[in-house]
């Protein structure tokens, strides 16, 4: 009987200390919650903003690498990755840096007069 009467005085006093401790334990719990889903939070931040930061730098490589071909007088500089379908004789001539205007001479024929 005296084991008996010793569990139930260490339940009791496990009872007593939970009632007072409580709202510090589910303070705790939800403060290591808020950390932790915190810490989740910063790293997808800083993952969108390195990928941001990467999209940005390609652009601007692009950018000048484009620049610098416009300088040579090359036409692609200015159409980049997509260049301009081909016309034919009825595409436009560019005028591009370091490049005279290019002009054309037309000829009379009997059509035009």
């Amino acid at each position: 009987m005296a084991q008996l009467i010793g569990w139930l005085l260490v339940v009791a006093l496990v009872v007593a200390v939970l009632r007072v401790m409580w709202p510090f334990i589910v303070v705790g719990l939800v403060a290591y919650v808020a950390v932790k889903i915190g810490k989740r939070v910063v790293e997808h931040h800083n993952t969108v903003i390195a990928a941001r930061d990467a999209a940005r730098d390609a652009l601007c490589a692009r950018a000048d690498r484009q620049h610098a071909q416009v300088l040579r007088g090359n036409p692609a500089g200015v159409y980049g990755d997509y260049p301009a379908a081909d016309l034919g004789e009825f595409n436009p001539t560019l005028w591009v840096c370091n490049q005279p205007p290019a002009r054309r001479t037309y000829q009379r024929t009997r059509l035009n007069g």
